[in-house]
């Protein structure tokens, strides 16, 4: 999920999951966040060390 650009449908179809409710219910269950919420947190956590290695650079 981090590392793609599919649309949560399409993952949670590739999972073989015929129902995104079932997909979006099991997968809060797992990590305690819906799935949207999980791939914006890794994204903000990506740019953030993004940056910071950008940073890191131009010293």
């Amino acid at each position: 999920m981090e590392c793609t650009g599919k649309s949560i449908t399409d993952i949670c179809l590739d999972a073989g999951v015929e129902s995104q409710r079932t997909f979006n219910r099991v997968f809060r269950e797992r990590y305690k966040v819906t799935s949207r919420e999980y791939r914006n947190l890794y994204h903000e956590q990506y740019i953030s060390q993004t940056q910071d290695e950008i940073s890191g650079m131009e010293k």
